[in-house]
């Protein structure tokens, strides 16, 4: 049976570059974009939509399916460890407890706030000719930063969702990675990612990432969302140049995470 290990965490904060970088340890596998949480998570909101699992409830069945959808789903891979990802894994680390034999651990890259609503802002300008995601909420800095953050926003939900592990009890599952210390120290970094998860030794080559799956950016009005660069190198964002003095002293705060990367 496969280990399969979760990636979570916020967006633009570093987590399809790792999972590239893990992937080349040949005994890795690492998908960057998955629907099996959103499958797990519409099997149970279904299940008793139907009328014979109302009738003659049956949760050994239930659990038996979901078992079955976690184990086999990856099964096209010869790879025996497997990272998933989904922002939304951090609402299911009690459940994926029940189901799992083996202790959940959660890979959560993180960011400023204030820097992620940059680089969502720098998608807008480096594409001037396209409508982008952010656009749904208003045409201003203002209101994009607002949709993106709010409570149904890509950056609002997986925030919001972190948050709620950290006071279900469930930490000691996730590891914090900074994204900033990690483009600046990734040796060391990836040090605490083999330690925490236990993962056979290999030396990774943070100068040549090579990024093998397409995406389609129709599906999520961010061009270039999933695009990332062929080495790790030393970051340094101004947010303020892309959004401002006060939206960044807004979104500069909620790093509730600091004391654990």
């Amino acid at each position: 049976m496969k280990t399969l290990y979760f990636v979570a965490g916020l967006p633009r904060s570093g987590s399809t570059m790792i999972i590239n970088l893990l992937k080349q340890n040949p005994q890795v596998e690492g998908y960057a974009v998955s629907s099996l949480s959103s499958l797990i998570a519409n099997i149970i909101a279904n299940w008793n939509n139907m009328e014979a699992n109302r009738e003659f409830p049956d949760e050994n069945a239930k659990i038996n399916v979901l078992k079955a959808v976690l184990n086999n789903y990856h099964n096209a891979s010869s790879k025996e460890i497997v990272f998933d990802k989904d922002r939304m894994w951090v609402t299911q680390i009690g459940l994926l407890k029940k189901l799992l034999p083996y202790d959940i651990k959660m890979l959560c890259p993180v960011r400023s706030p204030a820097e992620i609503i940059t680089s969502f802002e720098k998608i807008k300008r480096n594409n001037p000719l396209s409508v982008v995601a952010g656009d749904n909420g208003g045409l201003t800095i203002a209101a994009r930063a607002l949709y993106y953050s709010g409570p149904a926003g890509i950056l609002g939900l997986a925030h919001a969702g972190i948050k709620d592990a950290v006071i279900q009890g469930y930490k000691d599952n996730m590891l914090f990675v900074d994204y900033n210390r990690f483009c600046n120290s990734p040796k060391s970094q990836m040090k605490r990612i083999y330690d925490f998860f236990e993962l056979p030794k290999f030396e990774h080559n943070y100068k040549k990432i090579e990024q093998t799956e397409t995406y389609n950016d129709l599906a999520t009005n961010l061009p270039n969302l999933h695009k990332i660069k062929p080495s790790v190198d030393r970051t340094v964002t101004n947010c303020v140049e892309y959004i401002g003095l006060d939206l960044y002293e807004q979104y500069n705060r909620e790093i509730f995470w600091d004391a654990w990367i």
